[in-house]
């Protein structure tokens, strides 16, 4: 890994990542002097699961994904974070903390790290931003319980299509596209489905007309017909 100093807080990804939302400009500039630049190649290991935590990250560039390992050896991949993310910032909160995933780069990245420690120190002394940040995580928790509950209650194909749903871009009402810009067996494995059925999905899904499928870019006619399908999956459970 090669490590750089601090970026200028008028950088992008700090200016509009939700954990950062809620800082005033003074703030950011203090969090910004423990923030390291981490550039990581292609399938480079940010952390491993068990490693003692000490940093949080935030993506700047490329694609991270986190991962744990069962034991027959299986990956089960647990996220895909893109830029704009942040992961690892709730153990901070923790007392001796581990990272309870494998974090790795799904193409060249770059992240930048900021010591927990000096973050929590603001905090600490500012209880406005601190009430701020709870309210912004407990919207977070709501979006991660929402997804949870689609894995565990619907089927292959539903899960498939919700994904494609969350990939379009915002207010997107008519057709769009989606980008597979990350290998089918990681989201086979993000979404809990085996790569062979994604494939077989997708077929299934181009014969009902709702999906063009073009190498790894995935046409969709109608985004509201698209939206139907995820209705009626709830109807079938």
């Amino acid at each position: 890994m090669k490590k750089q100093n601090k970026f200028s807080t008028n950088n992008w990804a700090l200016q509009n990542s939700y954990l950062f939302s809620s800082l005033s400009q003074s703030q950011l500039e203090e969090v910004e002097k423990s923030m390291r630049r981490i550039k990581l190649k292609k399938r480079e290991i940010l952390f491993q699961e068990g490693d003692s935590v000490k940093r949080f990250f935030l993506l700047n560039k490329g694609l991270v994904k986190l991962f744990r390992v069962s034991v027959n050896g299986t990956e089960k991949v647990i996220s895909i974070s893109k830029p704009g993310d942040t992961f690892a910032t709730a153990m901070m909160f923790m007392e001796d903390p581990r990272y309870p995933v494998t974090a790795s780069a799904i193409e060249n990245s770059e992240v930048l790290a900021f010591e927990n420690k000096a973050f929590l120190e603001l905090l600490r002394k500012s209880p406005e931003t601190s009430f701020r940040l709870l309210g912004i995580l407990s919207l977070k928790l709501q979006c991660q319980v929402s997804e949870i509950d689609g894995l565990c209650l619907q089927n292959a194909s539903c899960r498939l299509v919700r994904f494609l749903i969350g990939q379009l871009p915002e207010n997107s009402d008519d057709s769009a596209e989606v980008q597979l810009n990350v290998p089918k067996q990681i989201i086979a494995s993000r979404i809990s489905i085996q790569p062979e059925s994604f494939s077989r999905i997708l077929r299934g899904l181009s014969r009902k007309g709702l999906v063009n499928v073009k190498n790894r870019t995935v046409e969709i006619p109608s985004v509201k017909k698209l939206k139907e399908e995820v209705i009626s999956c709830g109807r079938s459970i």
